[in-house]
């Protein structure tokens, strides 16, 4: 069991979930070519130290691997306003 242990001790420090603040309103900017890409907030380590919130202006999110997205409504983009193309399947789950 002890050879196993820093394999274990990686993997819940790569599970680990960090705590953000969830940005309420959500806008649409246009890059230097014209693109709509969304105003996002980026996601920081909770710090229950400096903050003094309600629970519900708080989401956690685990991310491992891949890209975070921003469904718009109608679109799936990228935090650089890039349009993921997904399939079908996926967006049935969001929309």
């Amino acid at each position: 069991m002890l050879r196993f242990k820093p394999f274990i001790q990686g993997l819940l420090i790569l599970s680990c979930s960090f705590i953000v603040q969830a940005d309420i309103k959500i806008t649409e900017n246009k890059d230097n070519s014209g693109n709509s890409k969304p105003s996002l907030m980026l996601l920081k380590v909770y710090q229950p130290n400096k903050l003094n919130l309600i629970d519900e202006h708080w989401v956690w999110s685990e991310k491992l691997d891949g890209v975070r997205a921003y469904w718009n409504g109608s679109k799936l983009l990228t935090r650089s306003g890039n349009i993921i193309y997904a399939p079908r399947l996926v967006f049935a789950g969001i929309a």
